[in-house]
């Protein structure tokens, strides 16, 4: 058993991204309690806290992925015609 991921071609082994995932979500919330309290930053109490006081957080989290969603495709759907149209210079027009 490999000790890693490949982000390079994660659409074969979607599976083992999927189960990743909530690892990687055990590592960040980690890393944030490892650093709660350093140089004024909100203690874990006060991360306790702040997570069991706000029922809804993680519906405006997804609900604000989304909005950012559409924003980030919509960017790139700019950016794309632009280049098509040679607004912008592409690889191979350099």
């Amino acid at each position: 058993m490999a000790d890693k991921l490949d982000f390079s071609n994660f659409t074969q082994n979607v599976a083992g991204f999927q189960a990743a995932l909530p690892v990687f979500g055990q590592l960040v919330a980690w890393a944030h309690l490892r650093a709660a309290g350093h140089l004024g930053a909100a203690g874990p109490d006060e991360l306790r806290a702040f997570g069991a006081s706000r029922a809804s957080w993680q519906e405006e989290v997804v609900a604000f992925s989304r909005e950012a969603q559409l924003a980030v495709e919509a960017d790139y759907l700019a950016f794309h015609a632009a280049c098509h149209d040679g607004a912008l210079p592409t690889a191979a027009s350099l």
